[in-house]
């Protein structure tokens, strides 16, 4: 549908900005000639620059060519006079390589916006216990980059607002460590206490008015209750309620 979108914009005003986020996957002989009538922006998801690592994460991807399709991209956008977005999606696996993967843009100087991955939650750096969090801060903050052009500062930024973000996770860890009664509480009063989470956090989006809170958890009441009814098994539901009472409750 892609294509069909793009030669319609074509036909109607080809002068417009196209943006377009990719894996960097595809590079054929049609998107060539779609790029070169077209004015095209990218956002290329690559979550590392190690062949091995990166491979693992993008399943059944090609790292040489992915690498050789991004040098085409950034030919592009440099003789085209757009833009291009380097977007790593941050994670267990690769967060370690985040400084060697800055280093490789800033040098280039490359945009990356860097994403923090939140669900599944094994792969996520929030559901890490806090002595793992407290690991990551101290190794990342022991890094420091060139800061000379607009990229460069901008992309140091983002790896700074990455560590603030870890911090606030790490506090969150620490309070869910010490939260004994969690292993005491019974399956309704499990049941009780997440729900109580997703009204609190209802109640207190104040992007929204009292009619909207309402209709909001109303919707969230019938969400959360088939949900929990699915799961048959009590040991199960028991663990569920667990890992949904510490995520944190605005990504539930």
């Amino acid at each position: 549908i892609n294509y069909e979108i793009w030669e319609k914009i074509l036909k109607i005003n080809p002068r417009i900005e196209v943006y377009v986020h990719t894996n960097g996957n595809i590079l054929n002989r049609r998107v060539k000639e779609l790029m070169n009538k077209l004015k095209f922006n990218f956002t290329i998801s690559i979550d590392s620059i190690q062949k091995e690592n990166y491979e693992s994460i993008r399943v059944h991807s090609n790292y040489e060519t992915v690498m050789r399709n991004i040098k085409y991209f950034q030919q592009y956008t440099k003789a085209n006079n757009t833009s291009i977005h380097i977007k790593p999606c941050l994670m267990r696996q690769n967060y370690r390589e985040l400084p060697e993967f800055l280093k490789y843009f800033n040098d280039q100087d490359v945009s990356v916006q860097l994403k923090l991955v939140l669900l599944p939650a094994k792969y996520s750096l929030w559901s890490m216990r806090s002595s793992e969090i407290k690991s990551a801060i101290d190794y990342l903050t022991g890094f420091a980059f060139d800061e000379n052009t607009h990229f460069q500062r901008l992309n140091i930024n983002r790896y700074k607002e990455v560590i603030n973000q870890l911090s606030v996770w790490y506090d969150e860890a620490v309070k869910r460590e010490s939260d004994s009664d969690v292993d005491k509480q019974t399956i309704e009063e499990l049941k009780s206490r997440f729900m109580k989470q997703v009204e609190f956090n209802i109640a207190n989006d104040h992007t929204l008015n009292e009619e909207e809170k309402n209709e909001k958890a109303a919707i969230c009441h019938a969400a959360g209750k088939e949900m929990l009814s699915s799961i048959k098994n009590e040991e199960e539901m028991i663990r569920a309620l667990k890992i949904f009472i510490n995520i944190p409750v605005e990504y539930v």
